[in-house]
């Protein structure tokens, strides 16, 4: 980063991944597809102006583990212990120290999805597609929301 301070609370526009105004969109065969979501399409409108759509994939299927050749047996045994952690480690408890000094960062709040009724435990959103949607005053005025 460059020497200047860093405002906490500005939310940057989002920008396309080319000049072109492409969407950044993942693809659409692949480990994106197999063994692929449990649920979705669902959308959520972003503070910098972009929608992301998300699914729902099962820990063990999300993408990202598709290049392992994990056997069934210890993805069965990874997916129990994501299941465990789900269901112990509730939003309303700490599990860290509280902090010292510094602060933490901020996250838009339209980032903390639910998960579908029976996803809750061993489920997790993965973003396949961000697109700009409102422009530059609709995220302005998002931000203007999170101070």
């Amino acid at each position: 980063m460059g020497g200047g301070a860093m405002e906490i609370n500005t939310v940057p526009c989002f920008q396309s991944a080319d000049a072109n105004g492409v969407a950044n969109t993942s693809p659409t065969e692949g480990a994106w597809t197999k063994p692929g979501p449990t649920r979705g399409p669902f959308k959520v409108n972003l503070a910098d102006g972009s929608t992301v759509t998300y699914y729902w994939y099962r820990f063990v299927d999300q993408p990202s583990f598709q290049q392992y050749s994990w056997s069934e047996e210890k993805k069965a045994k990874l997916q129990a212990f994501v299941e465990k952690v789900h269901a112990a480690w509730t939003i309303d408890k700490d599990y860290m120290a509280p902090l010292r000094r510094g602060s933490l960062a901020t996250l838009d709040p339209a980032l903390l999805v639910t998960p579908p009724k029976g996803l809750e435990l061993g489920y997790v959103p993965i973003v396949t597609h961000q697109e700009a949607t409102g422009g530059q005053e609709a995220a302005k005025d998002k931000t203007d929301k999170l101070k």
